[in-house]
């Protein structure tokens, strides 16, 4: 039985308006990089990676705001150009958001085909949130700090 699940070819136009330290985030540049997820709305992705952001932020502002005026900052003291901080950022709030709209995927789905894919899915989620922590970390190293996450394999 088909079913439908969005129109894959709609290019979102929403956008979270960029701060003093961060940069604008695009919805658009989100589904180039998660197409797997086009069957979501743009309300709801919007959503998700506002909260991220907002997260992600948290974490940030406070241990590198000190030192940095912004991003560009950042990136030319850790890589020496303008824009591995921006794209270490945008990796650590679209990861996040693309395991949270996951986990909201799997926490719905109940059907048959829904549990057959549930272990894939989860492997999904988990390395979403690596690469999330993992840009943090990467950016929180200007500054001596880290997430204090760990992960290990079993």
């Amino acid at each position: 039985m088909a079913e439908y699940i969005g129109n894959k070819g709609t290019v979102y136009t929403g956008t979270i308006a960029a701060t003093n330290f961060f940069p604008e985030l695009k919805v658009s540049d989100f589904q180039e990089l998660f197409a797997f997820l086009n069957d979501e709305n743009e309300n709801s992705i919007l959503l998700k990676m506002t909260v991220s952001k907002a997260n992600i932020d948290r974490q940030l502002l406070d241990a590198l705001a000190e030192n940095y005026t912004d991003l560009i900052a950042v990136s030319q003291a850790l890589w020496g150009n303008d824009l591995t901080a921006d794209a270490m950022y945008k990796q650590a709030v679209f990861s996040r958001t693309a395991s949270d709209l996951i986990d909201n995927r799997l926490s719905t789905d109940a059907t048959k085909e829904a549990s057959d894919r549930q272990s894939a899915l989860d492997d999904r989620v988990t390395n979403l949130r690596t690469q999330a922590t993992d840009a943090l970390d990467q950016l929180l190293s200007a500054t001596g700090e880290t997430t204090g996450y760990t992960f290990e394999l079993l």
